[in-house]
């Protein structure tokens, strides 16, 4: 059973969490908080840290050694390696002002397919553990968000919106396909045609879902911190 405390805070913990997805925002969390502590030190010292970080992780990984902790094994998961990559994406873009965008981008988008036709050959159809996930997906991932990073102001309009439902979407979009397919269930008939027909609709009412949740919930609460924060911390 779940333990609803840990569950609502993002706590580690050895039982998966009330919320199916959750396990992934748990390793987000303790990396947010162990960057935010980064930020404490002299910011050219930042990329020297991230680096160390890496380098103590793979370690641990190819040492083999594991925790009965659970928040040890948040913080030093392989998990982190893709966060990592984000962060030092960011410290690239931000000194190159995206020149090699296009680049970027085509190369990731090569490697996705690369990954896609390697895992689904035979035996590598399904990811053991935390650490073969980061080997397949860091490197693909990192270079579409810089690439996508850089051509930001080139995108179209649906693809913003998106990017906006992106979170609500990720957080909903399981519980949503679940009554879908529940109720698909009771007038599912033979053959592809109906399954096509139910992939669209599921498409479709998954993002409706997000984009209600955003616009309801999420962007409402965005503008409260925002304004708390602003209160809390004004600017000097």
């Amino acid at each position: 059973m779940p333990d609803l405390i840990k569950s609502f805070l993002l706590w580690p913990d050895n039982i998966p969490p009330l919320l199916a997805v959750g396990w992934t925002l748990i390793h987000e969390m303790g990396f947010y908080i162990i960057f935010a502590l980064s930020l404490l030190l002299p910011r050219k010292y930042l990329p020297f840290f991230l680096l160390l970080w890496a380098v103590i992780i793979g370690a641990m990984f190819f040492a083999g050694t594991a925790s009965q902790n659970p928040v040890l094994d948040v913080l030093l998961s392989p998990l982190s390696f893709e966060f990592l990559a984000g962060a030092g994406a960011a410290l690239i873009y931000l000194r190159s002002q995206a020149r090699f965008a296009k680049f970027a981008l085509c190369g990731g988008l090569l490697l996705w397919v690369a990954v896609f036709l390697v895992l689904g050959g035979g035996a590598h159809g399904m990811l053991e553990n935390h650490g073969q996930r980061a080997l397949y997906f860091t490197l693909p991932a990192t270079l579409c968000v810089y690439g996508l990073a850089g051509l930001k102001t080139q995108l179209p309009k649906w693809s913003q919106i998106l990017g906006d439902y992106s979170y609500a979407l990720y957080l909903t979009h399981i519980l949503t396909l679940s009554l879908l397919g529940r109720l698909w269930h009771s007038f599912a008939s033979p053959g592809s045609g109906d399954n096509w027909a139910a992939f669209v609709v599921m498409l479709v009412v998954s993002i409706g879902v997000a984009g209600l949740v955003y616009h309801l919930f999420e962007k409402p609460v965005l503008a409260m911190t925002k304004k708390l924060n602003a209160r809390l911390f004004p600017p000097s």
